[in-house]
């Protein structure tokens, strides 16, 4: 990917039901609404799962610790990089044969991406 992007630094974490498949360390964040585009650059850390403790500062993490949420794991978000150059729907279809998935897909299926 040839795109410039901004980094900013973010102290929170990402609540799941499960851990996937295959070991990740980043996602490609697509967005649907408003702009159809791939934005964002997230860098993962370490996974908790419950009963271990996060930070309660973020949302839902007081709930995660005490056991009221069904998901059990929680993964660090470290980085969350904005593209300054967003990949528009079409860009994404035509140049990476990528179609936006409901959830997740692994970044084997777009090498190109």
């Amino acid at each position: 990917m040839n795109n410039n992007y901004s980094k900013a630094y973010v102290e929170v974490l990402e609540i799941l039901k499960y851990i996937p498949k295959e070991e990740i360390d980043t996602l490609f964040v697509y967005e649907t609404v408003p702009t159809c585009q791939l934005k964002y650059i997230i860098e993962l850390g370490k996974i908790v799962e419950y009963p271990d403790k996060i930070n309660e500062l973020g949302y839902g993490n007081a709930d995660f610790n005490a056991g009221l949420k069904q998901s059990k794991y929680a993964y660090e978000i470290k980085h969350v990089d904005l593209l300054e150059n967003p990949i528009c729907l079409k860009e994404l279809k035509d140049v990476y044969g990528f179609a936006p998935p409901q959830s997740y897909a692994y970044d084997d299926r777009y090498e190109k991406l």
